[in-house]
């Protein structure tokens, strides 16, 4: 048995406004567009209540395969400019990781920077901050896609 600890921080600039980044990691059906942490992944929220204290039961992973089991708790939750949360990674009975993410919205001339922070526990060989850390690179480069629409339509 083995736990391997790890610290992450990823800057992504998007061309929107913090309500508008906001609002795409509090609304559950937004997030099911975007947050696949893999191509030819699937994401779905079970239960999804955005308050301080409150829960994301949600599952993913490729499709036709046993999911993972996310379980996450709201730690915190400022509108427009932060969501800490908390949470497990599971498949099956074998728990993969726990980690605290920071999302942080800070207002930019270019629109908004997200600086997400990660902080986790690996546990034994299942996952490591570098696969983690990829993955979270991978949802961010698909929020932006999802962003691309809406930003090619208000040019």
């Amino acid at each position: 048995m083995s736990v391997t600890h790890g610290t992450f921080t990823l800057e992504r600039t998007y061309p929107v406004s913090p309500e508008r980044v906001f609002s795409a990691w509090s609304d559950p059906k937004q997030i099911e567009i975007w947050a696949a942490p893999s191509d030819g992944w699937v994401f779905e929220n079970e239960t999804f209540d955005f308050t301080i204290g409150g829960t994301d039961l949600s599952r993913f992973g490729p499709k036709g395969e046993e999911p993972f089991v996310s379980l996450a708790r709201f730690d915190d939750i400022v509108p427009n400019s932060r969501i800490v949360t908390a949470y497990s990674i599971a498949k099956g009975t074998t728990r993969i990781s726990s980690s605290v993410t920071t999302v942080e919205l800070i207002p930019d001339e270019r629109g908004t920077v997200l600086r997400l922070t990660e902080q986790g526990a690996y546990f034994d060989g299942h996952d490591n901050p570098q696969t983690r850390r990829g993955g979270v690179l991978y949802q961010l480069d698909q929020l932006e896609a999802y962003f691309a629409p809406e930003v090619a339509d208000a040019k």
